[in-house]
């Protein structure tokens, strides 16, 4: 049977005999949801349920397709309004596109979910909404992602980008009501530290949080909607999230610390860092020499300036492969986060201020910096397809008939 194949190659789930919905009620037509002036049936309710279904969705199936709906009724009736619709070449393009990834073409994936009780239309308006939407957002925000630089690359490519899940995160929260997408977009893009994230949260978060600063504290992963998971675990520590729909409304994080699993080898990866010799081997005199200059210092590219007319011995810049370097050098960079410094090491008659500039995984394949600069952009443009799709619901009636 195709549904063999459908629900191996896409889950591995064992679909043979599960149960078809009840029958559909006495008029399956009969609005359920109404979004705006636009109507979604019954029938399309439990063709979308059904559809989850198959595709192995975990959850309250009930609350996902109904939302999966309003979505999708927000996105086409958006799409009316500047009369754009999706050419049945792109649709079929995308019908193509998701059954490949299960293995199939387009018609085998089409006979399995209709041998199962979903309808080849529910399947075709599925996608036409998914392409039509990203037509709209390309057109309407490519030109507002910005570039992206050469140290959002380097940070993609770090080894605290390469790790594994999250299991928890010190978060603080800045919440505001969904109209405040402007704001929210604001704040994401300008306030840096904790005290000016603290007192931006004091002054407009409607959390309860807010009079604290913001600060949640630790929390697991698993208690947080996907959504912020997939913003925070690709933060650094301190930085500031794009802004995520939640429940609440939107939110931006700044991400005060993490946990996760270590899926990185240590010996597969490439340190980057900076030793500036002393005078005086952690004498008094060297050591506060060395809290001064590690005052002024946020960044290995600061001691350029500092070491400018010394002897170019004071100042070690290198890269290489954890292996390589020497035991107590390691030892000392396994305790630092990029930016981090420390004072613990002598050379000689010298103290050394050593400081973690970046580490990434190495490989014999060079990355594709086109390629991770293409994906920072798309993730850029999701985050504002996320804000426009919540400002969209906020400004459209949806009820219950």
């Amino acid at each position: 049977m195709r549904l063999n194949i459908l629900s191996a190659a896409l889950l591995g789930l064992g679909l043979l005999g599960t149960t078809l919905p009840a029958p559909v009620r006495a008029n399956p037509f009969a609005p359920r949801l109404l979004v705006g002036e636009s109507v979604i049936t019954r029938f399309e309710f439990d063709q979308r349920r059904r559809f989850l279904e198959l595709l192995g969705a975990q959850g309250d199936l009930d609350e996902m397709a109904e939302t999966a709906l309003i979505e999708d009724r927000l996105r086409m009736l958006d799409a009316s309004r500047v009369d754009l619709k999706p050419s049945p070449e792109a649709i079929r393009a995308g019908m193509e596109e998701f059954a490949g990834r299960a293995g199939l073409t387009a018609e085998e994936f089409v006979a399995a979910l209709e041998e199962n009780g979903v309808a080849a239309q529910t399947f075709r308006d599925f996608v036409a909404a998914g392409v039509i939407w990203r037509e709209i957002v390309r057109g309407r925000f490519s030109g507002s992602v910005g570039s992206v630089s050469e140290a959002e690359i380097d940070r993609a490519l770090s080894v605290d980008a390469q790790k594994g899940p999250l299991m928890r995160a010190e978060i603080a929260e800045i919440v505001l009501p969904s109209t405040r997408t402007k704001l929210a977009q604001e704040l994401a893009d300008t306030v840096r530290g904790e005290a000016a994230f603290a007192a931006a949260a004091r002054e407009h978060s409607i959390a309860d949080s807010a009079e604290k600063g913001g600060l949640v504290g630790w929390v697991p992963a698993g208690n947080l909607p996907q959504a912020v998971v997939a913003q925070l675990s690709g933060l650094g520590v301190g930085a500031v999230s794009q802004p995520v729909r939640v429940a609440e409304g939107i939110a931006v994080y700044q991400l005060r610390g993490l946990e996760q699993h270590d899926a990185v080898t240590p010996g597969l990866t490439e340190v980057d860092y900076a030793m500036f010799l002393i005078p005086g081997a952690r004498t008094p005199e060297a050591l506060a020499e060395g809290l001064r200059i590690r005052a002024q210092v946020d960044a290995c590219d600061d001691f350029y300036a500092v070491a400018r007319g010394l002897p170019p011995e004071r100042l070690i810049r290198e890269k290489v492969a954890r292996p390589a370097l020497p035991a107590d050098v390691a030892a000392e960079l396994a305790k630092l986060d990029p930016g981090e410094s420390s004072l613990a090491l002598v050379r000689g008659g010298y103290t050394v201020l050593l400081m973690l500039c970046s580490q990434r995984v190495a490989s014999a394949i060079p990355a594709d910096r086109d390629a991770v600069r293409e994906r920072i952009m798309n993730e850029r443009l999701s985050a504002m397809a996320e804000i426009y799709l919540a400002k969209l619901r906020a400004n459209t009636h949806i009820r219950r008939p």
